[in-house]
């Protein structure tokens, strides 16, 4: 059972917005059927997003966890983890025990920060990381402070504005790499 689908609500309850903006995993919002595509899902049990917005949602009866780029009603996922393809959905892939590549009924999903993905692959009683699943957009720059720093001035603190900093970001200063805190995806220090 289930409408095998998942909803996002952009402003939410809390502000007595109850409709949901984007649905993913049917084509539209009054659709509930199960399927194995790049658009479909089979009772869908966790979500996690990473900080770039992108999607990763548990497809618990499929045995795998489909990836949304770019979340849109009705889209089309970009990539498959735990099968060979989009139309593939036994668990460990139909061989007798699990692999590196394959997931038996995960349950949920979390990002960490540095952006690695954690399934829990419930059936084969583990958890499995995947080391930044996805190349990453390059973090743009809006602006710096200080702009210049004088000669022989001494330490000082950098702060980086922009998008897409991620943990362990790097930040080049007069040619040179500089060790960055990370606030957040628009800041680093």
């Amino acid at each position: 059972g289930g409408n095998n689908r998942v909803l996002r609500y952009d402003l939410g309850a809390g502000t007595g917005d109850t409709a949901a903006d984007i649905v993913l995993c049917q084509s539209v919002f009054t659709s509930s059927a199960a399927g194995t595509t790049a658009s479909t899902c089979s009772s869908p049990t966790g979500v996690a997003v990473d900080l770039e917005g992108v999607v990763y949602v548990v497809d618990y009866a499929n045995s795998r966890v489909l990836r949304f780029t770019t979340p849109v009603n009705g889209g089309t996922a970009t990539a498959v983890i735990g099968q060979a393809s989009f139309t593939a959905g036994a668990c460990n892939q139909g061989t007798a025990a699990p692999t590196a590549s394959t997931l038996c009924f995960p349950w949920s999903a979390a990002v960490d920060r540095t952006g690695n993905l954690l399934i829990v692959d419930r059936s084969n009683e583990r958890v499995v990381r995947l080391d930044l699943p996805r190349a990453r957009v390059a973090p743009s720059l809006v602006s710096v402070s200080p702009e210049s720093v004088p000669r022989g001035s001494g330490a000082f603190t950098l702060t980086v504005n922009g998008n897409g900093f991620y943990q362990g970001s790097v930040v080049n200063w007069n040619g040179s790499p500089r060790s960055t805190a990370f606030i957040s995806d628009k800041r680093v220090l």
